[in-house]
């Protein structure tokens, strides 16, 4: 017992020693780190060895995730860990181990002013606290690490998308100190990056990151390497079975219009809607896509099938006039042989009918040879004397057209376009996956220390009060050096500044990444420098009356908010009218714009309580209209084309003609809707809404046109059945017809009660339901029309020219060259207009 009673008295004095010892190395190190960070031994304002060369910087990065890559924006976001390491003398500790501190001394020591020069937005992880670690080892080597999420710009050329490369940078500097203050270099002066990459962070969901390159500057270039394999799956193949799908309308019959039309016309606004759900992902870039290439390849052989079944129905339609025409020839041939009717003379598709001879001698119906005739004029079939005539030629015209308009020909057609169209496009592949291959300052610290100290003295300096002086002179800070003071920002809530603000700025920020990116620089006489980045969003009040070829001009205006001008007055650098020299080239050129001017100018704005200075700079941007050529005027120019086979489909089917024109509007409203919901409701019809506009109401008239062929086709089938019932109401060997007691007029039936019922030629119902189709369609009395055919045209004249097959066929065949005509003058005017606007 007395053994154990010993042994824990000596281990609690063991305890008691080692607790003792480590309250007097904490108390060692609090007092180490009080006494180098004492305000008159460390100035946190000054760099390192400020008397001495720059401070050598290292930095080196741990990549935890790059969690997107973002085309519309072009920019990518990335987790790191940031290390930064140098050499601050005055913090040497003079023990032999490494201090491990909290993120509370951030504020005490100087460090690096470090900023990406291409981040967008950054911002540290603060959870559960500060993610920053700060080391200090023997001699003063100072190491800090912290956790940062970075947003950064990537200039990306998709030319080649998406079998495409893009290399993203990421550029870190010095904000406020030139090289003569400080110089990065990577860590243990790297080339390759990729061991910055853990394995798992190489492969993205779309990407891969091929090479991580690094130089002096300093710079990391992330190399990402697209993966085309979900466009191949989701873009590339539907479209090419798309395509492969419209060729089955080869093999349906050509009587089978709704099914063959509908075919097509589904097939182009699928292979449309795939373009454009790609291309609202993307950004309106002024070239042409690689794979847009591919998609309007794709486009153009489905409408090459609807335009091959246009071709087909046009030949079958001639075919068919043909034939008519030539039975009508041969008929007649005989009926002159026969009758050796000498006094009706054919020549060149004229009908003379002598009026000496009585009108039974004609061979033929007079209505049968007007309507030869005409079909001889409009296929121009030649007398049979005029070829002979021509027979001696190698191939005549008649010869030419007995070869087209033949079934042969109009299924040889669809034959040939069997074999053409999947040898087209292999062809067009092979060019395609073949041209993709191919491409695949000198002063000590103490003495600066002790000048700012005595400048910004609480009695000597207040910062409340302005400068004596116009521009930004502060006699007040001038330090009697010959040289300028590079400072931290921990002098700016002690100096006086301007209190300047963006006058139209809706949104401003500073970057604070990885320290507030301020420079301030004192130089002799007191003049201050101030530098600092800020991101910008400003109104710009745009005039869309010309878009997508308009001209916009976006000022920014920069004014005091609190002092007028009498106090601050703003001026441009060296008196610049031109700011051009402000924009870096590669700034000029925009994803959708091109910014040609950059002008400055400065005035004073009146207000109530006085006169304000201010300048403005405006910033002339020209829109590249390219994307909207390719994305919508093309495609709307051909669906206004595609509209226009309605005219060779025959007027009996219905449901093909009804579904390619309401398709065809559907269309042009919707690219009009899609195009609009990116854009401003303003007040006034901009100059891309009137060609859609335009191509809207032509497509729209291809329905109407429709309409009217039907109405026509509809008057001419009851116009005929009146003429058929009047006809049999007439006979010369009627009695009925010619008894008084009955009178007609104006399809009114008036039956005389005094004649006899039996002698009414038809029953009372059949005479009334002319009597209502004879109103309906206004045919004059038989007796009026006998006394108005001394007038030059009567309207029963009009009747009989207009309710026919001919000017039911003639309203189509007008429109196939009418409506292309009228637009081609459309398209003529509107961009006559649009280059005189310019």
């Amino acid at each position: 017992m007395g053994i154990l009673r010993k042994l824990s008295l000596v281990a609690l004095l063991c305890e008691f020693l080692y607790m003792a010892g480590a309250s007097s190395r904490n108390k060692t190190v609090s007092e180490i780190l009080d006494r180098l960070l004492m305000k008159g031994n460390y100035d946190s304002r000054l760099r390192p060895h400020y008397n001495g060369g720059p401070v050598d910087v290292t930095v080196g990065f741990w990549v935890l995730s790059i969690d997107a890559i973002n085309v519309m924006d072009m920019d990518f976001s990335l987790d790191i860990f940031l290390r930064q390491a140098w050499r601050d003398e005055r913090l040497d500790h003079g023990l032999n181990q490494t201090m491990f501190l909290s993120n509370f001394v951030l504020d005490r020591i100087w460090m690096p002013d470090s900023y990406f020069v291409n981040a967008k937005q950054g911002s540290f992880h603060k959870v559960t606290t500060d993610n920053v670690m700060i080391m200090i080892k023997p001699g003063g080597m100072v190491y800090y690490n912290a956790r940062l999420t970075i947003k950064a710009a990537c200039p990306m050329d998709l030319r080649k998308f998406p079998m495409d490369t893009q290399h993203c940078p990421l550029t870190i500097e010095s904000y406020g100190y030139s090289a003569d203050h400080i110089r990065f270099r990577w860590e243990n002066d790297l080339t390759d990056g990729m061991s910055f990459v853990p394995g798992s962070t190489k492969m993205l969901p779309q990407y891969r990151l091929t090479q991580l390159s690094n130089w002096s500057g300093i710079k990391a270039t992330f190399t990402f390497e697209r993966m085309s394999s979900y466009f191949v799956i989701h873009v590339y193949g539907p479209c090419a079975l798309i395509v492969i799908i419209s060729w089955i309308t080869f093999v349906l019959p050509r009587s089978s219009p709704p099914a063959r039309v509908t075919l097509g016309v589904t097939s182009v606004l699928t292979v449309v809607t795939i373009l454009n759900l790609l291309n609202n992902s993307m950004p309106k870039v002024n070239y042409v896509k690689t794979i847009d290439k591919y998609l309007i390849g794709c486009f153009l052989f489905v409408f090459a099938s609807l335009i091959e079944y246009s071709l087909v129905l046009f030949l079958a339609r001639r075919m068919k006039k043909y034939k008519e025409s030539d039975n009508h020839q041969k008929s007649n041939d005989k009926d002159i042989a026969k009758c050796s009717c000498s006094n009706r003379a054919i020549s060149n598709g004229n009908v003379a009918v002598s009026r000496r001879y009585k009108q039974d001698k004609i061979c033929s119906p007079q209505l049968e040879m007007v309507e030869f005739a005409k079909m001889e004029q409009e296929l121009m079939i030649s007398d049979p004397s005029a070829d002979k005539s021509v027979e001696n030629k190698w191939l005549s015209l008649e010869k030419w057209r007995k070869n087209l308009y033949t079934e042969a020909s109009v299924l040889a057609v669809d034959e040939i376009s069997l074999v053409l169209f999947p040898v087209s496009f292999g062809i067009f592949n092979l060019i395609y996956w073949t041209s993709i291959a191919k491409d695949t300052v000198f002063a000590s610290n103490k003495t600066v220390s002790q000048i700012l100290d005595k400048l910004l003295m609480k009695g000597h300096y207040d910062l409340r009060l302005r400068p004596n002086y116009d521009a930004w002179r502060d006699e007040r800070l001038d330090h009697g050096l010959n040289k300028t003071m590079f400072l931290s920002n921990f002098v700016l809530d002690r100096i006086w500044m301007p209190d300047t603000y963006f006058v139209n700025a809706k949104h401003g920020s500073f970057h604070k990444v990885t320290k507030e990116n301020v420079m301030i620089m004192i130089m002799p006489g007191g003049i201050v420098h101030y530098n600092a980045r800020i991101t910008i969003k400003a109104a710009c009040p745009m005039d869309l009356r010309k878009f997508p070829m308009d001209t916009q001009h976006c000022p920014l205006t920069i004014e005091s908010y609190g002092y007028s001008a009498d106090h601050i007055r703003f001026r441009w650098e060296q008196d610049l009218t031109d700011g051009m020299s402000f924009v870096p080239a590669k700034l000029k050129m925009l994803p959708q714009y091109n910014l040609v001017e950059l002008s400055l100018t400065k005035d004073f704005n009146k207000y109530v309580v006085g006169n304000w200075s201010f300048i403005k700079a405006i910033f002339t941007f020209q829109r590249m209209s390219s994307y909207f050529f390719v994305h919508v005027y093309a495609p709307c120019a051909l669906i206004v084309i595609i509209s226009w086979i309605s005219f060779v489909l025959p007027r009996t089917s219905p449901p093909a003609r009804v579904t390619l024109g309401v398709t065809a509007v559907l269309t042009e409203v919707t690219i009009l809707n899609m195009l609009n919901n990116s854009m401003p409701k303003v007040n006034y019809t901009k100059t891309i809404d009137k060609y859609l506009i335009g191509c809207f109401l032509f497509v729209f008239a291809s329905l109407g046109e429709y309409s009217i062929v039907l109405f026509l086709a509809s008057r001419m089938k009851k116009y005929q059945k009146i003429q058929e019932l009047e006809k049999s109401n007439h006979k010369p060997n009627n009695k009925d017809a010619s008894d008084d007691n009955k009178e007609w007029r104006n399809g009114d039936g008036v039956i005389n009660r005094r004649g006899n019922p039996d002698k009414i030629c038809s029953t009372q119902l059949e005479m009334m339901e002319f009597a209502k189709m004879e109103q309906e369609l206004m045919i004059n009395d038989h007796h009026e029309v006998k006394a108005a055919r001394s007038k030059w045209l009567s309207l029963t004249n009009w009747k009989n020219r207009l309710y026919t097959e001919q000017a039911v066929l003639a309203v189509d065949e007008l429109s196939l060259i009418v409506f292309p005509i009228s637009f081609g003058i459309f398209n003529t005017v509107y961009w006559m207009a649009v280059a005189r606007d310019m």
